[in-house]
């Protein structure tokens, strides 16, 4: 049987699940880069192993928080691309 959505649940999970993955596998990404202050690109790819335009896409998403760097906790006026938020 197939649960309903619940936007409770599905809040919950995404801050207390969701977010604390993304943030720690951009950071773990992070420090495999060859550089410290963006994502690198080819050890994005090697980590995902997705087609072409979705790994394109996806690292699009994951570098595009402003300020590069670790990702943190953002505040509620942060103007940042849409990314990894925290």
């Amino acid at each position: 049987m197939i649960e309903d959505y619940d936007d409770n649940v599905d809040k919950q999970f995404i801050e207390k699940w969701a977010t604390q993955y993304f943030r720690d596998l951009y950071n773990d990404l992070l420090m495999r880069s060859n550089q410290q202050d963006h994502l690198d690109k080819v050890n994005f790819i090697e980590y995902t192993k997705l087609p072409g335009i979705i790994n394109d896409r996806l690292h699009f998403m994951f570098t595009a928080v402003k300020g590069a760097g670790k990702v943190a906790k953002s505040s509620s006026n942060d103007k940042a691309s849409p990314g990894l938020k925290g």
